[in-house]
């Protein structure tokens, strides 16, 4: 697999930098600095800011970015801003031989993103999600959708004939034009080009947005565990539908299967302690491992995640379902906001744990975060039964 190659070869060398980020991760210019961040295996903390968050004309914001916007890089002493600026500074510093694009030709559907297929997406967006007044005219929305009908035909010709933007190998364009493609893709429009819910078995484009997930091998790698966690929350915000499609070799795993009827059958036997399940997988195979049991702790715990994380998806789906689009986009912040306070609680718990212990507590943690949340949002998405009406005629009073 020519991907894993690149990736082994990076995470070999990767130098793990703590970054800042500013902004809203609603914002597709915020999502794909964080994807990108992600990918080079590099740690950050994300600040919200913008919209409704505010803070941009503060002058310790100003001071940063004088243009007022968001997103911002922060990079020890330096500050980068434009979104596609930034993913750029993080592939050449820090993507070496795995996402940065050493021949400039492969650069070009970086820009293509920002000058053609967003601003087409945005009357679409500001329309029909965001309600805003001026843009809420049939003809206005109409317009915008031909628009990127006709660009997402480019986007799917071009790859009909290659894996990835580029050619075979992942890139910083794919990350940029995956944010994009995946927008459109939940645009509450008709489609006719690259409508994934209606072709079989989906078109080249909607591949595009797919890679988020199927592609995007930090997410196993373990090499820097509190990005992993946050990013999978990316690929969760950006589209939930993209979760349920994982890659093949995950679906048809025997282990995976094996797994999943393993914690099935323990949440039916236990039905009113659905917490004592938690664990129940990794425990086993952390006991099976013998006198390696430490060194096993971590992949035991990711395994059971696995399970844990197909049971997330379709709980939040389930809570997403009920909502308007604006309200669906708010559930998607707040899971956002929620894989961010996991991420930095469970990094936080590890570091002060003993070094060779570190990789096996943090992914414990996580564990039992990732299946609490599952929990909690099944008990909120049962239909509540309907509190009984008193009688309308006084008790009785038996002497």
């Amino acid at each position: 697999d020519v991907d894993a190659r690149h990736k082994g070869e990076h995470d070999a060398i990767v130098e793990v930098h703590m970054l800042t980020i500013w902004g809203r991760i609603s914002s597709i210019n915020v999502q794909k600095v964080v994807w990108a961040a992600g990918e080079v295996g590099q740690s950050f903390e994300r600040i919200d800011c913008g919209g409704p968050f505010g803070g941009l004309r503060e002058p310790m914001f100003l001071a940063k970015n004088p243009n007022a916007q968001i997103p911002v890089l922060e990079d020890g002493d330096v500050c980068i801003w434009e979104s596609n600026s930034i993913v750029r500074y993080l592939a050449a510093r820090y993507g070496a031989g795995w996402i940065w694009e050493e021949d400039p030709a492969r650069r070009a559907w970086l820009d293509w993103m920002q000058s053609s297929l967003q601003p087409a997406l945005m009357p679409v967006l500001w329309g029909l999600v965001r309600k805003v007044p001026e843009y809420t005219a049939p003809e206005t929305v109409a317009a915008g959708v031909a628009k990127a009908e006709a660009l997402m035909a480019i986007l799917d010709h071009h790859l009909s004939e290659r894996s990835f933007l580029g050619g075979e190998r992942f890139g910083m364009a794919d990350i940029v034009v995956g944010c994009g493609a995946h927008r459109w893709l939940n645009m509450p429009v008709e489609r006719v080009v690259c409508d994934h819910r209606r072709a079989p078995g989906g078109r080249p484009c909607a591949a595009a947005a797919g890679r988020m997930k199927v592609t995007g091998g930090w997410l196993d790698r373990g090499a820097v565990a509190g990005t992993m966690a946050a990013m999978r929350s990316i690929c969760l915000a950006l589209g939930l539908t993209l979760w349920a499609a994982a890659p093949a070799a995950a679906q048809t795993s025997p282990t995976l299967a094996a797994d999943r009827a393993q914690l099935a059958s323990c949440l039916q036997t236990n039905s009113g302690a659905a917490p004592s399940c938690i664990g129940s997988i990794a425990v086993a195979c952390v006991v099976a491992a013998g006198a390696n049991r430490s060194a096993a702790e971590a992949g035991c715990a990711r395994r059971e995640e696995a399970v844990w994380r197909e049971k997330l998806v379709l709980a939040v789906q389930q809570s997403g379902r009920p909502l308007d689009a604006g309200q669906r986009s708010r559930l998607v912040a707040l899971q956002m906001s929620w894989e961010g306070y996991v991420a930095q609680k469970c990094a936080f718990y590890a570091a002060t744990q003993r070094e060779a212990l570190q990789p096996g507590r943090q992914a414990g943690c996580e564990l039992r975060e990732v299946a609490a949340r599952v929990l909690e949002l099944e008990r909120s998405s049962r239909p509540q039964t309907p509190a009984r009406r008193p009688s309308q005629q006084p008790p009785q009073i038996i002497r």
